[in-house]
């Protein structure tokens, strides 16, 4: 069973915004669930496609939220297209990438 804890956490666009990075060349996302939270805080930096490319890991059959069809949604609002999808060799887990 999973247990919750407590972590202090930023956005990325906070991030990318504090470095002043012009662009990020991979973002890879895997937060166990919260990735559709890890994209809702990159918002800014998706519309004005900082990231070249985004991989990011997504659990079909478990005890996590299947946020899938959302995620897809959002990325491919900002123009972002899912080119592959892999799934891993254990359980209902898939590797996306988008760019």
């Amino acid at each position: 069973m999973y247990k919750e804890i407590t972590v202090n956490c930023d956005t990325v666009d906070s991030i990318i915004n504090s470095l002043k990075l012009d662009t990020v060349c991979l973002m890879k996302i895997d937060v166990e669930g919260g990735e559709l939270k890890v994209l809702k805080g990159a918002k800014k930096a998706l519309a004005q496609k900082k990231m070249h490319y985004i991989q990011l890991e997504r659990h079909v059959t478990d005890l996590r939220k299947n946020d899938s069809k959302e995620i897809h949604g959002l990325l491919e609002g900002f123009g972002y297209i899912r080119k592959k999808s892999i799934r891993h060799l254990f359980g209902s887990v898939y590797d996306d990438f988008y760019s």
